[in-house]
Parts: structure tokens; sequence; C-alpha cells
């Protein structure tokens, strides 16, 4: 194996271990969040109500599609580096 291949399999793998822990912990920071609200007993306002939550919340929507869509041109490109003829057998299957 060559060097770009091993860095490119070293990469993939560090990005598709990290995307679950990073989602893991930000959804248990947002939980831990809106315990202590609740415990306290205030309200939060909903982002539709502050126009800099929603715009923040509309960026953070455009960067997860984006990182999506990285991820999934890299899965393609690894595939397509090992087994070419069963990615164009789906790719039949699903047009076809």
């Amino acid at each position: 194996m060559d060097f770009e291949t091993v860095f490119k399999v070293v990469f993939m793998m560090t990005f598709a271990l990290a995307l679950p822990v990073f989602s893991y912990v930000g959804y248990r920071y947002a939980m831990m969040w809106l315990r202590r609200y609740e415990r306290e007993g205030e309200m939060l306002e909903g982002p539709a109500q502050d126009p800099e939550t929603q715009a923040r919340l509309q960026q953070l929507e455009a960067d997860v599609a984006e990182l999506h869509g990285r991820l999934d041109f890299a899965e393609r490109m690894l595939a397509q580096q090992h087994d070419p003829e069963r990615l164009a057998s789906g790719l039949e299957k699903r047009l076809g």
C-alpha cells in the first residue's frame, strides 16, 4: 500500500469516528442545558423569535449539509477505489 492510500484510509476512519462522537457530545450538552433551565423554571424562547438565533441555526444546518456531502463524496471515492464493479452494479440497480 502506498502512502496516499494509507493517508486516505486513516483520514476517512478519523472523520467517520469523529462525526458521531461530536454529534453525541453536542446532543448531551444540549440536553444538560435544557434540563438546567427546566430545573430553574425559566422559559426558553424559540429560535423563531430571535432573528440572530434563527440565522445561526440556518448557518449550522448549511454546515451540516456540506459536511454530509463531503462525507458522501469521500465514501464514494474510497468505494470506487476498492470495488468499482460493485459500485457500478449498484448504480444500475437504482437506475434500472
